[in-house]
């Protein structure tokens, strides 16, 4: 049984010993001119959103110190053109049209800036004169959009999801 116990060692110490001199050989010719291919994983490439994948109309909810919902149209260059919106925070309802800016990066995240007009006091006190709101987003698709209210003394968190009439129903 030692054999071939032996037999392995001695085959071992062979194929160490030329590993070694061919090290040794490389060394003495100066670097080697192979490429070398790394097994390093690289990032994948970004999901290669835009401006452009942000267009049509949207419905939307937020929830938050603020509640509401509303529709609104983005041209895919970064305006809002025209949409509405019903709001309240808890005493006061308000509805009113909206318009704002909007940009996505290349990883779907992004910043939207909405301008509300109000347009009639449903109950209580109504702001005046336009506000604007900022909030943080994400798309998920060309369909799917998250927000997080950017704005002071804000907690709000809302979903924009693209209308789509049914090609069957026309519905």
């Amino acid at each position: 049984m030692q054999k071939p116990v032996i037999t392995l060692v001695a085959a071992l110490s062979g194929v160490l010993m030329l590993v070694g001199a061919a090290a040794a050989h490389r060394r003495d010719r100066g670097p080697d001119p192979t490429p070398t291919v790394s097994a390093i994983p690289t990032a994948s490439p970004t999901p290669g959103f835009s401006d452009a994948n942000f267009s049509g109309n949207y419905i939307y909810f937020f929830q938050g110190t603020d509640d509401g919902v509303g529709v609104l149209t983005a041209d895919g260059n970064g305006n809002i053109v025209s949409g509405s919106e019903t709001v309240s925070d808890g005493t006061n309802v308000c509805s009113g049209s909206l318009s704002g800016t909007y940009s996505v990066n290349p990883d779907g995240t992004g910043m939207l800036a909405l301008i509300f007009t109000t347009a009639e006091t449903v109950t209580g006190s109504c702001p005046a004169s336009p506000v604007t709101h900022t909030a943080a987003l994400v798309m998920t698709s060309d369909r799917y959009l998250n927000t997080v209210d950017e704005d002071s003394g804000q907690l709000v968190r809302g979903h924009l999801t693209k209308q789509h009439r049914d090609n069957a129903t026309g519905e």
